[in-house]
This record gives C-alpha cells, sequence and structure tokens, in this order.
C-alpha cells in the first residue's frame, strides 16, 4: 500500500473512533438526562399528592 493509501485508511480509522466516542457521550448524556427527568417526574408527583384538597 503506498503512503497516501495508508494515511487514508489511518484517518478513516481516527474519525470511526472519532464517532464511537461520540456516540458514547451522547449515550450517557441520555442516560443522565433520562434519569433527571424521572427524579422529577417523582418530585412532582409527591408535590401534587400533597396539594389535594382534603375530603
Amino acid at each position: 500500500m503506498d503512503r497516501t493509501g495508508a494515511l487514508a485508511v489511518r484517518q478513516r480509522q481516527q474519525v470511526e473512533q472519532s464517532r464511537t466516542a461520540l456516540l458514547e457521550e451522547i449515550s450517557r448524556t441520555q442516560d443522565e438526562h433520562g434519569a433527571v427527568l424521572a427524579q422529577h417526574g417523582e418530585i412532582l408527583t409527591l408535590l401534587r399528592s400533597g396539594n389535594e384538597p382534603a375530603r
């Protein structure tokens, strides 16, 4: 393989590694946001249940 071809292969590998790292970070961020939203939903449920009128 000539030098240009080897460089192209290396660049593709670097792009794929960067892409994989970004996808992993996006997945972690989505998981964190999902957990925060679930926690906020639980808090809102508790607050709403405490504000119900007495019967």
